[in-house]
């Protein structure tokens, strides 16, 4: 410390010494505390996934009770729900294994995916039934 050089030429007081001390354990404290809540203001997922949608934006206050502040997304395996037509039921309960999905967003590739559930029930507005399959990465 600077201040202790000078205490110890005799060119500032004691009194002086001493205050410039008491700030230094003070401010250090308080650099301390802060570390310590920043710590604590950590948000930490039990689970591993991306981030899909943010509800509580950066810098916001946070409450202290646990409330939803994202929602996280696991993509192991991906599940893709398609709705598929009545007429085409009777390929997918003949080979209810594996199928080739292909997806609009991304073109000139063909993903592989496992059917999981196949809804027994038509949407009779539509004429599709529910199917749930599982893309392999």
């Amino acid at each position: 410390m600077r201040n202790q050089e000078l205490y110890e030429k005799n060119l500032i007081s004691a009194e002086q010494f001493e205050n410039s001390k008491f700030e230094f354990v003070s401010q250090k404290a308080a650099y301390e505390l802060a570390y310590l809540n920043l710590e604590y203001s950590a948000i930490r997922a039990p689970i591993s996934g991306s981030i899909s949608q943010r509800i509580v934006k950066a810098g916001s206050m946070g409450q202290h009770r646990p409330a939803k502040r994202s929602k996280i997304t696991v993509f192991d395996p991906s599940l893709a729900v398609l709705h598929v037509p009545e007429h085409e039921m009777s390929k997918l309960i003949k080979n209810h294994n594996e199928h080739s999905v292909e997806v609009d967003a991304i073109h000139n590739q063909t993903f592989t995916g496992k059917v999981l559930r196949i809804s027994p029930v038509v949407n009779p507005e539509t004429g599709t039934f529910k199917v749930t399959v599982a893309i392999d990465g």
